[in-house]
């Protein structure tokens, strides 16, 4: 793709190494770009994609850019004012799935191990004084939206992870904690003792020991034992 726009970047930029190859990075602003010799060079892969067909979605950039486990070149993109977007060719065609979704901060988008069609994508409006919870689920490549955010506090979620090895298990980043769902977002309860109060800014699995690590906003660092987990 040719830039014949300027290059803008949120305070948090999306990026990640690829699940199918070590030495592929991607990297999102209002573009896309790709990297296969570790950030050496870069390749643009995408058109603007804070430009929406729905005017109210008009974007800065990038919040959140993720790739499917289940297929490589499997693409989700999402804005800061509620854009979304798909590739299912590494980035050589891009479809907007937007429709259905909130005018707000996708701050997370988490493809599913277990349905390749399924997807799920956490928002946040805090920066413009939302502080409703958007939480969503798709089943066919973000084509339609449901809603999977009743039972959670009425309060910003910032990351959505679903359990690597159990299908209908899902954690979710809070304003206020770390909360999970044991039936893939239908209800949902606090997880764990000792949490403090604080906003999750981001939850991963390390799967060798399957310990849940939850980031705060607040630079801290805190973790549930695997061993635990296995008991839900």
């Amino acid at each position: 793709a040719e830039i014949k726009d300027s290059l803008i970047f949120n305070y948090i930029t999306p990026y990640f190494i690829s699940p199918h190859q070590s030495k592929t990075l991607y990297h999102g602003g209002n573009f896309v770009f790709k990297s296969v010799d570790r950030g050496n060079t870069w390749k643009v892969i995408s058109p603007n994609l804070s430009l929406s067909s729905i005017r109210e979605k008009k974007s800065f950039a990038l919040g959140a850019l993720a790739e499917s486990k289940m297929g490589k070149g499997l693409l989700y993109a999402g804005t800061d004012k509620g854009t979304c977007w798909v590739s299912k060719n590494d980035g050589n065609n891009w479809e907007e799935i937007s429709l259905g979704l909130s005018n707000s901060y996708i701050r997370s988008i988490c493809p599913s191990r277990f349905v390749k069609e399924r997807v799920y994508l956490a928002m946040t409006g805090i920066n413009h004084d939302d502080l409703r919870h958007y939480l969503y689920v798709s089943e066919d490549y973000g084509k339609n939206w449901t809603s999977i955010a009743d039972g959670l506090p009425d309060e910003p979620v910032n990351v959505i992870l679903e359990d690597p090895s159990k299908e209908n298990i899902l954690y979710a980043g809070g304003l206020r904690g770390v909360y999970i769902s044991t039936n893939r977002g239908k209800d949902w309860s606090y997880l764990g003792n000792q949490m403090p109060a604080a906003s999750i800014a981001d939850l991963e699995i390390h799967e060798p020991t399957m310990d849940l690590i939850a980031a705060t906003h607040g630079r801290g660092i805190y973790k549930i034992m695997g061993s635990l987990r296995d008991e839900i």
